[in-house]
């Protein structure tokens, strides 16, 4: 098989993907004959009822054979009934036990290598928890700093959570998880953070396709399972969004490689060059300092004379509160010195970031 510039010879689960393919059948229908109905938790398919009424209006099914075979979660084999791979991914609370590997290892780690562990942590469970769960290792593991919105400033990470969770779903949906005993890797480093899945892209796929709308999943009931559920919409637009929310954060577009059968995404941290902030949290602004921000976010630019005039307030009154807004990173003053007679205040540049 072509693999790149080279040509490889195809292992044994490559022959076997490529005869389900010619069969249309996507691993995740298979049968798993060593498991039982049992293990489809009903809380899972609980939240799962609840999530589809609450995203497309879908009301819910009785449970039973007929739905889960109907759903492809299971499938009748030599007179039996047993779990799919789709099953019991997506509602066994012990999916690795069956699929080995079917957890995503993640890990912080000091510097740009993988020398020493700051934190690390093997997320099993259900898919859709896996991906909740990464996302929140994802948030204790990076820092926080603050977006200028308008006249507010919020709360934000070093990389747009909506990127990062993109990739995580695109890995949890599209992963060969017919390569047992691979793992996803969620890996953050000082300088960037690497989502690693086995399994390479579909053949009629190449990197030069990706968020172009080309669409082709790997796993068909699982992709069916996350757009119910609003997690993908199913026209090939993830990465296209992933770029997008990187743009808008100010950072660059993620790297996407495919290497010995594995697909990696690579999201790299903007290099910022601002001063750390003196708090997190927001600042409650009285009626003056609002009066304040909303002035020069009309005017571009104000004096302290003429936010004097606005506020009808003493210049000392006014000094004090233009410090408030300029320590919590609300305002920047332009000018030669403090003192300069023809300097100004002005608004934080909207959505810089301040880490």
């Amino acid at each position: 098989m072509r693999v790149g510039s080279t040509n490889r010879k195809a292992d044994p689960e490559i022959i076997e993907e490529l005869w389900r393919q010619r069969m249309n059948i996507s691993f995740d229908e298979t049968a798993v004959q060593d498991a039982s109905l049992e293990e489809l938790e009903p809380e899972n398919l609980a939240f799962y009822f609840r999530m589809r009424k609450k995203v497309r209006g879908v009301p819910e099914n009785e449970i039973n054979s007929n739905f889960y075979q109907k759903k492809r979660f299971a499938l009748q084999s030599n007179g039996s009934i047993y779990p799919t791979v789709a099953g019991i991914l997506l509602f066994s609370n012990e999916p690795d036990v069956h699929l080995p590997g079917a957890v995503i290892r993640c890990a912080r780690f000091k510097g740009n290598e993988m020398d020493e562990f700051l934190d690390q942590r093997i997320v099993s469970g259900p898919l859709v928890n896996q991906v909740e769960e990464t996302i929140n290792f994802f948030k204790r593991n990076i820092r926080r700093g603050a977006k200028i919105e308008g006249l507010y400033r919020k709360e934000a990470y070093e990389y747009p959570e909506k990127a990062v969770k993109e990739a995580i779903v695109y890995a949890v949906c599209h992963r060969g998880y017919s390569r047992k005993g691979s793992d996803i890797k969620f890996a953050i480093f000082d300088d960037r953070i690497e989502i690693t899945s086995p399994g390479h892209l579909p053949s009629s796929i190449t990197l030069d396709d990706l968020g172009k709308g080309v669409s082709e999943h790997r796993n068909r009931v699982i992709g069916r399972t996350f757009n119910e559920l609003g997690l993908i919409e199913g026209f090939g637009t993830g990465v296209f969004r992933m770029r997008k929310y990187c743009r808008e954060w100010g950072i660059a577009d993620p790297e996407f490689r495919e290497d010995s059968g594995f697909f990696k995404t690579i999201f790299y941290k903007k290099l910022l060059e601002e001063t750390k902030l003196t708090s997190h949290s927001l600042i409650e602004l009285d009626e003056d300092e609002q009066k304040v921000l909303a002035y020069i976010a009309e005017k571009g630019k104000a004096s302290t004379k003429e936010l004097e005039s606005i506020t009808n307030k003493s210049k000392s009154t006014v000094k004090r509160k233009i410090k408030r807004l300029v320590e919590n990173k609300y305002l920047i003053w332009q000018g030669k010195s403090p003192q300069d007679p023809l300097g100004y205040y002005e608004l934080k540049k909207k959505n810089e970031l301040m880490i």
